[in-house]
């Protein structure tokens, strides 16, 4: 999730510096047009360079676009703010890495988006650059990379809450960790962001780490090894995981699950997400197409223009055999 959101924050910079760059070349297009204007020389292909141009930047924020009497553009967002006038305007954005799960938006550790040195809302329906690349970019590292951030922290929490506890393992004191830990302490419910990297098996059990795998079957406090075929830890562990409890965080606040409950739901949960958004982006694709056969409806298509350009050639052709034929008959008459 911290790799996805720094890929995300890193495109977000890229597509920033190509807004910027593309606004300019606009800004130098409307100049050259209106020298070309001046002069009386013909700029259609200046026309149609800015407009590509400005094709290309709509993708990433929706615009709308003024057309002045000197043939110059006016570009504003959607919601009203100015892109491009006379000047164009500057958008800012400062990229992070690394990007942990705690750092956010509003807490300032992430950059936000100005438009020449104004911050500028980039979620919600106020959102200067709503509904475009942009829009989407912040949505995703602010808003649903936190929020699948928050079920995976939710299943960490949940697993190490289960099995801390005195009545599973005897040999434990109140307040000591358990067989997962949060970085090696006990679970505190008051610091569970980013806990899904933070949890570890606790180190009393692994031999790497100087620890008894023993300890699994007889207690991590126990002073030294029980009898092999003792299993009640083992058997209080597999009920615990099977319990049906409180979730705690995450989306389920109010139910109750076992651990693999939890873990099936926020998977469901996910995959639902990824069908409603594939859903989404069918149907907003073909609103695309729909609404761009529209406009293509009322230009010029160049493949049927030129058949009948071939075919108006050919009869002109045939019209001029006639009439040469016809003169030549005359010619023919009157030497009679």
């Amino acid at each position: 999730i911290a790799s996805s959101r720094v890929d995300t924050d890193t495109r977000i910079g890229q597509e920033v510096d190509r807004l910027n760059a593309t606004l300019e070349q606009i800004a130098d297009l409307n100049g050259q047009i209106l020298r070309a204007r001046g002069t009386d020389q013909d700029y259609p292909s200046l026309l149609d360079n800015r407009q590509v141009l400005i094709d290309d930047i709509s993708e990433l924020v929706p615009i709308r676009q003024m057309q002045r009497d000197n043939d110059t553009v006016a570009l504003y967002s959607m919601n009203g703010a100015l892109l491009l006038d006379t000047l164009p305007a500057e958008f800012g954005f400062q990229p992070t890495s690394p990007i942990t799960a705690d750092m956010s938006l509003a807490s300032g550790a992430l950059s936000g988006l100005t438009i020449n040195g104004q911050p500028i809302e980039t979620s919600g329906q106020n959102s200067a650059i709503e509904r475009g690349v942009l829009f989407g970019l912040f949505a995703q590292r602010d808003e649903y990379a936190v929020a699948f951030q928050e079920e995976v922290d939710a299943i960490a929490g949940n697993l190490i809450s289960r099995l801390e506890s005195t009545s599973i393992d005897p040999t434990l004191v109140p307040g000591q960790a358990g067989l997962f830990t949060d970085d090696g302490a006990a679970l505190d419910t008051s610091q569970t962001i980013g806990l899904a990297g933070r949890i570890t098996v606790n180190s009393s059990v692994v031999p790497a780490e100087g620890g008894d795998l023993w300890r699994i079957r007889d207690g991590l406090g126990a002073a030294a090894p029980g009898l092999v075929g003792d299993a009640s830890i083992l058997t209080s562990t597999l009920e615990a995981v099977r319990e049906r409890v409180n979730t705690g965080t995450g989306s389920f606040t109010a139910s109750q699950k076992s651990l693999s409950e939890l873990v099936s739901s926020v998977t469901s949960l996910t995959h639902q997400q990824m069908y409603a958004s594939e859903n989404r982006f069918s149907y907003e694709q073909s609103r695309y197409e729909g609404l761009n056969d529209a406009v293509l409806a009322q230009g010029v298509d160049t493949d049927v223009e030129m058949q009948k350009l071939l075919l108006i050639e050919q009869a002109y052709a045939a019209n001029a055999r006639v009439i040469q034929t016809v003169d030549e008959l005359i010619q023919a008459l009157i030497r009679l």
